[in-house]
């Protein structure tokens, strides 16, 4: 039961397309470092990000341009930066709450669809 959603980054006059996994427990947009290589990146706030299971591995908070999912797109957006936990992942990070819950939605789990609600917007 996982949700895969594209979504497009950019930083400068640079753009990365990335898959994100849909993650209503992840507090924060979360992008996997080797997704966004190409991406002139400054140095953001280094700290930890705690995981599933509750350790902790080390992150970092970066803004990027824009970050846009769907018919969304926001600008000026904090996301956090990790190694991925493996390099055979089908997808480049995770759409968290920070995102998803400024934007309803709703899920088809069967068909593995998002469909956003756009009747608020």
């Amino acid at each position: 039961n996982r949700v895969l959603v594209p979504a497009e980054v950019a930083v400068r006059n640079r753009v990365a397309h990335v898959i994100l996994l849909l993650d209503t427990g992840a507090s924060q947009t979360v992008l996997h470092r080797p997704a966004i290589a190409n991406l002139p990146v400054k140095d953001g706030e280094k700290g930890q990000a705690q995981v599933a299971g509750g350790h902790t591995i080390p992150a970092e908070q970066v803004k990027v341009r824009y970050f846009e999912v769907g018919p969304f797109r926001e600008n000026a957006v904090d996301v956090v930066l990790l190694d991925p936990v493996s390099p055979d992942l089908p997808f480049d990070g995770l759409l968290g709450n920070d995102f998803l819950r400024e934007h309803p939605y709703n899920v088809d789990y069967t068909n593995e669809v998002l469909y956003w609600n756009l009747e608020n917007e």
